[in-house]
C-alpha cells in the first residue's frame, strides 16, 4: 500500500487491477475479513483506486459479466481476491466509459460541500439502482 500514491486512480494507474487484487488477497487472509470489509478499509486509504465492493456491487458486476456463479467463491479466501478482480475490471471499464458524466456529478456535489471521489460516486449510483429493497428509488412524500 505504501508504494501506491494516495491519488492513484483505478482508471489510469498502471497495473491498477493487479495492485488491488494483491492488496485484497493479503487482506482477506485475516480471520473474519472478506471482500466487502477489505474494500471498505482499503477505499479509505486509496479512495480513487479501490471501490467498496459490497455484495450488491459484487452481484451486479458478476451478473453483468456472466459470472454470477462465481459469487460464492468470494467467501473462499483462496479465490475471493481473484473473483473480486472480475468485478473490479467491470467497474474500471464502466468508470472509464462514464468518467465525464461522473466528473459533472462530482463538481455539482463539491459545490454543495460533498467531496466524493469518482469511484465513490459510481458505487453509490450502482447501489441506488441495484439495492434490492428499493430504499433509494422511492420518492419522499
Amino acid at each position: 500500500l505504501v508504494g501506491i500514491p494516495e491519488d492513484a486512480d483505478i482508471v489510469s494507474f498502471e497495473n491498477s487491477l493487479e495492485c488491488i487484487i494483491r492488496l485484497l488477497n493479503a487482506a482477506v487472509q485475516v480471520p473474519n475479513i472478506l471482500i466487502p470489509v477489505a474494500t471498505k478499509v482499503l477505499h479509505r486509504k486509496r479512495r480513487f483506486l479501490v471501490p467498496m465492493l459490497d455484495n450488491i456491487l459484487l452481484t451486479y458486476y458478476l451478473n453483468a459479466l456472466g459470472r454470477v456463479s462465481d459469487l460464492a467463491r468470494t467467501q473462499d479466501k483462496r479465490h475471493a481476491a481473484s473473483v473480486a478482480g472480475i468485478a473490479l475490471s467491470g467497474f474500471r471499464d464502466d468508470l472509464a466509459a462514464v468518467g465525464d458524466e461522473v466528473a459533472v456529478v462530482k463538481d455539482m456535489l463539491a459545490q454543495e460541500g460533498y467531496l466524493l471521489s469518482p469511484v465513490r460516486i459510481l458505487e453509490i449510483l450502482i447501489w441506488m439502482a441495484e439495492e434490492p429493497m428499493g430504499y433509494y428509488r422511492s420518492v419522499p412524500s
